[in-house]
């Protein structure tokens, strides 16, 4: 059967009716996945499930409840690679912000931080799932698996900071969070990366860089030696994290804003292939419920290729593989299995306070942009992944169910 045969779900499961789903993570294998409920437009149970899936339908292993009849709820969830520990991140209220880390066979505890003054925006796993990086307010959260549980450190890079990204390698090596500064007297807000390498089993800080707009989200590669960031102003930059000085950076021909989606993986010939969704700052109109003009926009996505250019300082340049006009912006659900050979994502924009576009899921050729296919949802859609060895991708959809397509496997 044809990857354009795959557009209908293999399986899909609503864990908790009237909820949405903003996130979703599964394990290398494809067979554990992870997700967590909340809700933007009302009074939530904020509750957790770990399911297990043959590739053809899916069984509840466990499920927690973090809390009732609270706003908001879980914004990010995590899964290490080689399917160990599972972690979820949001908030119950404005002002009360929570990390959980769960064992995922077990769905016992084995970590729980419930004392941040407002949302935890991500959570990452290093690939041995022994350690973590997350971001919370102005904070860069360390956190370490001993004696049975899992301990953190909070540091603050900058009071003024705000940090909305991080990613780790998957080797261990090297972990990333990322962010805006508030500029001071009316002056726009700056951009700011921090680096942290795996020295002697844990994570030090060893660079801060500053950019010239707020990044909006980051993405390193399996071993560590690059990552990817992309900022407000519709710019990519690629980083070796041997230096703090970018590689290149690259804007497109199209007018571009909020860049909420990167993605960077090794393709099968071992060279860097970096792949961005982006909104284009041009807007058509819809009509809500309430028969009022709004104004949402159409996405971008690209792939670029890291080259040897000798006339460049760095020695490097990109060059565009392919890029692909889509109906609506791609969100953070945009990922490369680990030889880039797919890539995913996700969909759908707000409109107003209530009301939301259709979300699609979509399924790329990561070399050419070939679209294998594309799934419509009634409403939006945040989060999709492919898992690393390119045998399945997840998605979930702000109607509150999950989405399991089994990808045939191809040499």
């Amino acid at each position: 059967m044809a990857l354009s045969d795959h557009s209908q779900p293999t399986w899909s499961i609503t864990p908790e009716q009237g909820q949405q789903l903003n996130s979703v993570a599964f394990d290398a294998s494809g067979n554990n996945i992870f997700t967590g409920t909340s809700q933007e437009y009302g009074k939530t149970s904020v509750d957790v499930f770990c399911y297990n899936t043959d590739g053809k339908s899916a069984t509840l292993s466990w499920s927690q409840t973090i809390a009732t009849d609270v706003d908001s709820g879980t914004f990010w969830v995590a899964m290490s690679p080689i399917g160990n520990y599972c972690a979820a991140a949001g908030h119950t209220a404005s002002d009360n912000g929570y990390i959980y880390i769960y064992d995922v066979v077990t769905g016992d505890s084995v970590g729980s931080f419930t004392s941040f003054t407002s949302r935890v925006n991500e959570i990452e796993f290093t690939g041995l799932g022994d350690q973590f990086i997350a971001v919370q307010g102005s904070n860069v959260i360390l956190g370490k698996y001993t004696g049975g549980v899992f301990n953190q450190e909070t540091t603050t890079p900058s009071a003024q900071a705000y940090m909305r990204t991080c990613s780790t390698s998957t080797n261990d090596t090297w972990a990333v969070a990322a962010g805006g500064i508030d500029g001071s007297g009316g002056a726009p807000s700056t951009g700011i990366i921090c680096t942290y390498e795996n020295t002697s089993g844990t994570f030090t800080h060893q660079n801060t860089i500053t950019t010239t707009n707020e990044i909006l989200r980051i993405a390193m590669i399996d071993d560590g030696k690059y990552f990817a960031a992309t900022d407000n102003a519709g710019h990519v930059y690629l980083y070796s994290t041997a230096s703090p000085t970018p590689l290149w950076s690259y804007t497109p021909a199209y007018p571009c804003d909020l860049t909420y989606a990167a993605a960077v993986a090794y393709n099968t010939n071992q060279e860097v292939m970096v792949a961005v969704g982006t909104n284009i700052s041009v807007t058509s109109t819809v009509q809500s419920e309430a028969s009022k003009a709004f104004q949402v926009q159409p996405g971008l996505v690209y792939v670029l290729k890291n080259v040897a250019d000798s006339s460049q300082p760095s020695g490097y340049a990109s060059a565009v593989q392919w890029q692909q006009r889509i109906e609506y912006p791609p969100n953070p659900g945009l990922n490369f299995d680990v030889q880039a050979k797919y890539l995913t994502c996700a969909t759908g924009q707000p409109y107003d306070t209530s009301n939301e576009t259709i979300g699609s899921f979509y399924l790329f050729d990561g070399a050419t942009g070939f679209q294998y296919w594309r799934h419509d949802t009634s409403i939006m859609n945040w989060p999709m992944q492919i898992n690393a060895e390119a045998t399945a991708c997840i998605g979930g959809s702000d109607n509150g169910t999950l989405y399991y397509w089994g990808l045939p496997v191809q040499s």
